[in-house]
């Protein structure tokens, strides 16, 4: 089901179908909005198979519920977050992350025309599916419900109202199944609303649970009337080069010098980061990547950029590249088993203790993601193009490579003649109006935790 796109060739059913729709989106509002005044938080779950519609109820709820208040100002205040565990599709950022966010303005067109630049609470889970690794998946979404929680308990105001809306997967067959009702374990949400369509597989809702069932009908949309729908990974590059796009509106005086022209991220100023500044994690799909080709995993790459999550830094161990303390250091995992010396219990097999094993995992928090432009590995610096805000991007002392999380096809190739663009290289000392020409314009000056300190 497609309810953005509208065309002149909707028959009477289809209209029909749109205003009953639209009473079971208001009714869901009231619902939400009855019980909050009572219960002062209340989650909202919408759960569905894949393509009936679970982003357009997210979005026309959270945008019913901020607009309630204009047309009943003596009801007292609401606040209005989502949580998006679609980590393929998300909604507010391109894929890979599991993020929290109090919208405060409309949600309006298709995700990758809505993304924010600096991302207030995520953490990135690193690739475009939770089969990958479901336990920490789950340990995220219970990571951001405690934070959430926590946020309401020291609320100053007192008389904030809390809603939040849970954006789920359409994952929901097979191993879907098993890993959806573990989300709801682990949610708890007040109501689940659940999006059913007459032919195709649906959500079985767990008798437990306050249920509210909107039956919709699939229909084909009419922007791609005459062709094939987008494929899930074509939605996940309009999501990255919808995000990359945000630095233009940032650029105001390459928009006034290009008016007649198409513009280029190549054009683009770009962030200078030392290597001593930064660490590299990769994600563990990748741990055979050899040191000597991590540089070249990371150039021209789509990168989060993180910083440890306070209180997990205990998680990892950090070690130079090829033990070289002018590269970049790498973030790797430390053991699952504690080690002997620092286990204070565990099991006594044979007159020997067996440690007891313990979870870890890689929270890192995401500000936003950025394009590694180029690699300078004479000066140790990297090129980054990012629009995440200034202010920010000190916090940033982490590139994170995902697994799947792939450059845009769009950037790699010309669309004119539909060729591999040059990749990006290091150039020789002989090549020095080249080299003056690609790591030019600069954006700001070197972009480190302690200012301009060298390494």
């Amino acid at each position: 089901m497609n309810l953005c796109y509208l065309n002149d060739q909707m028959n009477a059913r289809d209209v029909e179908g749109l205003v009953t729709l639209e009473k079971d989106y208001y009714s869901v509002c009231e619902k939400i909005y009855r019980f909050v005044e009572s219960e002062k938080k209340c989650i909202a779950f919408i759960s569905g198979n894949k393509g009936v519609g679970k982003s357009t109820t997210s979005r026309f709820v959270i945008n019913a519920l901020n607009t309630y208040l204009l047309f009943h100002p003596s009801k007292p205040s609401c606040r209005v977050f989502l949580l998006d565990t679609d980590v393929g599709q998300s909604e507010l950022s391109p894929a890979g992350c599991v993020s929290l966010c109090e919208i405060k303005k409309p949600l309006i067109g298709v995700p990758f025309t809505s993304q924010l630049t600096t991302l207030p609470k995520s953490l990135f889970f690193g690739s475009n599916s939770p089969a990958i690794d479901t336990d920490f998946y789950i340990k995220l979404i219970g990571y951001l419900i405690d934070y959430f929680n926590k946020m309401i308990k020291e609320d100053s105001n007192k008389d904030d109202n809390f809603v939040l809306i849970v954006n789920s997967l359409g994952w929901i067959t097979d191993l879907g199944y098993d890993l959806m009702l573990r989300v709801l374990n682990t949610v708890k949400p007040h109501f689940l609303v659940n999006l059913e369509t007459n032919n195709d597989i649906n959500f079985q809702i767990p008798n437990n649970y306050r249920r509210f069932t909107i039956t919709t009908r699939k229909r084909e949309s009419a922007i791609f009337t005459n062709s094939k729908h987008p494929t899930s990974a074509q939605l996940r590059n309009f999501q990255m080069a919808g995000y990359l796009a945000q630095l233009f509106t940032q650029e105001r005086s390459l928009i006034e010098r290009n008016q007649n022209n198409a513009l280029k991220l190549a054009d683009l100023p770009a962030y200078r980061v030392r290597f001593c500044s930064v660490s590299i994690y990769i994600h563990p799909e990748f741990r055979y990547v050899d040191d000597k080709l991590m540089l070249c995993a990371l150039n021209c790459s789509f990168v989060a950029l993180c910083r440890i999550e306070e209180g997990f830094e205990r998680n990892f161990d950090k070690k130079h590249l090829l033990d070289d303390p002018s590269l970049p250091s790498r973030l790797e995992l430390r053991s699952d088993e504690v080690n002997t010396e620092e286990s204070i219990s565990g099991e006594v097999f044979n007159e020997e203790i067996i440690p007891l094993e313990r979870n870890i995992h890689p929270m890192l928090k995401c500000f936003g993601f950025g394009l590694i432009r180029a690699i300078n590995p004479q000066r140790k610096l990297f090129y980054v193009l990012t629009p995440i805000e200034q202010k920010v991007l000190h916090q940033v002392n982490v590139f994170a490579l995902g697994h799947c999380l792939n450059t845009p096809d769009m950037l790699l190739f010309d669309p004119n003649v539909g060729s591999p663009a040059p990749y990006i290289v290091e150039l020789d000392s002989g090549l020095q109006i080249h080299h003056k020409k690609f790591f030019s314009p600069l954006r700001s000056d070197v972009v480190v935790q302690n200012g301009n300190k060298p390494c």
